[in-house]
């Protein structure tokens, strides 16, 4: 890149440089001369009078300087590669600049923390660009944002994060957030079939005495059309039937109770006792909570 100074201190016509016609860029775009010694073009310029003024080549240094600034910021954007395409250390070198690390990801993840941190850098603080900085990091995973008063909020994200992947998300939440602003990370330790669940159960709405063969439930819907119940499971006086159901509030049993059971006491299905506290050596025997973070 060039940049001509023009010197005609007798003309004070100001100078307007032809058009200059728009750079079609191709496969096989030409490279762009660089010039590295701005301060010594700016100073060769001068009258042979003023060659040795202490204010004007500290004048001359300053503006040089910025010129400088700009060639070495405008050959970085001609020899940028695209993320898309470039591979392995290109990808890294991207990274340095925009301000992310590699992190040991491979460089499919990788692409997307770039993206991310692309718009974390860009970023206002606004729901809008906090969105997007998530639907960049998580290739568009869903996601929900819950403003909580005065200043703050929850971002909940609907996808299984390992520990490494958490703590990348934590750190561009804290950077893309406002300042002043609590912004609360939820996300999930598991995949959906080991999370934390509980047994599928309704409740009964009315007291249910001996010999009753229907009982009367707050939600049918949680439970097949058919299958088998415990009452009151746990206690001295659990008993297990099997049902159908009648509506949306009601279950016809198999044959009729043989103990009394209160207003409010749990109707479980049988074989879905739920997964409760998680076993982290091995989540199948019960589901994780999710994980939860301050940025």
């Amino acid at each position: 890149m060039h940049v001509v100074l023009i010197q005609n201190n007798l003309n004070p016509t100001p100078y307007v440089p032809p058009p200059v016609p728009p750079i079609e860029l191709t496969a096989n775009q030409p490279t762009f001369d660089y010039v590295a010694d701005w301060k010594a073009r700016s100073r060769a310029l001068f009258y042979e009078q003023f060659k040795n003024k202490a204010n004007l080549t500290a004048f001359s240094d300053l503006v040089a300087s910025k010129f400088q600034e700009i060639e070495n910021v405008a050959q970085t954007l001609f020899t940028l590669p695209s993320i898309d395409l470039s591979v392995g250390s290109q990808l890294d070198v991207l990274g340095r600049l925009i301000g992310q690390l590699r992190n040991g990801v491979d460089d499919t993840t990788y692409r997307l923390y770039l993206r991310a941190r692309i718009r974390v850098n860009r970023s206002s603080g606004t729901v809008q660009n906090i969105y997007d900085v998530f639907n960049a990091m998580l290739d568009g995973a869903d996601q929900e944002l819950i403003e909580r008063y005065p200043a703050g909020f929850e971002l909940r994200i609907d996808t299984p994060m390992p520990a490494l992947e958490a703590a990348v998300a934590l750190t561009f939440l804290t950077d893309a957030k406002a300042a002043g602003v609590k912004g609360l990370l939820i996300w999930q330790q598991s995949p959906d079939a080991e999370t934390f669940t509980f047994a599928l159960a309704c409740f009964l709405t009315a007291n249910a005495v001996v010999t009753n063969t229907t009982l009367a439930v707050d939600d049918t819907s949680v439970l097949p059309s058919t299958g088998s119940v415990t009452l009151d499971p746990g206690s001295a006086i659990a008993e297990t039937l099997t049902y159908t159901v009648t509506s949306s509030t009601l279950l016809t049993l198999g044959a009729g109770l043989a103990f009394n059971h209160n207003i409010g006491s749990a109707v479980e299905l049988v074989g879905d006792l739920g997964k409760g506290f998680g076993d982290s050596s091995n989540p199948l025997l019960g589901g994780d909570f999710s994980g939860v973070a301050e940025a």
